[in-house]
């Protein structure tokens, strides 16, 4: 806030407000409900666009965070997975997956960005943008000077899949509109499963090591190296012991005075990402095995 009225200060205020609420990479942190009322708020106050860039919205793996504070409503998900009888394991958020800011959106000043390629095909590069319409007419018309439109053939692989699923606007109808949520919650388990995996082989192997925050959403896990230790050589090891994670300089979006490449930060920033997208669960602890090897040997 103090950075937005420094600018309308000097006469040159700020347009445009740029989110990734849901997974933000690589760290996976999730924008709280509170922090998006409030971030709209600033919004509506000093006259921000915000464009929402939400990838990784429906890969959720907790219940939905009430919005504000708000009660869980008695028939929501959420009181299901309450009760004492749920099984962790088998819950997945589906849709319900809490309030975007287009949700929140009263003044026409969010236009949303969405993506299939995080939770159908990496290579199915098909996304839509929701907004007002006075951004999406002057949108589709650069859109058509451009890239002209979305690969059709991508296009018709998902339609086909939607059909096969009954979740058309025929399927909805009939009531069968459910294959695309099923999809979903497979994805969110698959995932879950998976970063179930990783946390537990993390906490074994890697605590004396590294760092953690497990993440709610997306497909990531940001490690801080916790001991002072050679990092380009950790890589160097890694891969010799056939494994990787990618090294925390890759994520500087601001070089300082005097640095060229921000490959020569290796050391100045003690962080690792990992994935857990991939693999199975005995892959994974696999993996985590071969890493911790790379440690204790630094550690000597």
């Amino acid at each position: 806030v103090a950075k937005l009225r420094e600018c309308e200060a000097a006469g040159e205020p700020a347009r445009l407000l740029y989110l990734i609420p849901s997974a933000s990479n690589p760290t996976g942190n999730c924008m709280s409900q509170r922090r998006k009322d409030a971030i709209y708020q600033i919004a509506q106050e000093h006259d921000l666009i915000i464009i929402e860039d939400d990838a990784y919205f429906y890969l959720r793996y907790d219940p939905p965070e009430p919005a504000s504070g708000a009660p869980t409503s008695p028939g929501s998900r959420n009181a299901v997975h309450d009760s004492k009888e749920d099984d962790d394991d088998e819950y997945a958020p589906g849709l319900e997956l809490g309030r975007s800011f287009l949700s929140r959106d009263t003044d026409g000043r969010v236009i949303r960005l969405d993506s299939l390629s995080k939770t159908t095909a990496p290579g199915l590069r098909l996304g839509w943008v929701t907004g007002p319409r006075e951004f999406t007419t002057r949108y589709l018309m650069y859109n058509e000077i451009s890239c002209q439109m979305p690969n059709g053939f991508s296009q018709s692989i998902f339609y086909g899949m939607l059909r096969e699923w009954g979740a058309t606007a025929e399927g909805y109808e009939s009531g069968r509109g459910t294959g695309l949520e099923a999809h979903l919650r497979s994805v969110q388990l698959t995932y879950k499963a998976n970063l179930d995996a990783l946390m537990a082989a993390c906490e074994e192997m890697l605590s004396p090591y590294l760092a953690w925050t497990r993440p709610q959403a997306g497909m990531f896990v940001w490690f801080r190296v916790t001991r002072s230790m050679p990092l380009r050589q950790l890589f160097d090891a890694m891969l010799e012991n056939e494994v990787m994670l990618v090294p925390g300089y890759a994520f500087v979006s601001e070089l300082p005075d005097g640095v060229k490449s921000s490959e020569e930060l290796w050391d100045d920033v003690p962080f690792f990402r990992a994935t857990f997208a991939s693999g199975n669960a005995k892959e994974i602890r696999e993996g985590v095995r071969r890493i911790a090897e790379v440690f204790q040997r630094f550690s000597a």
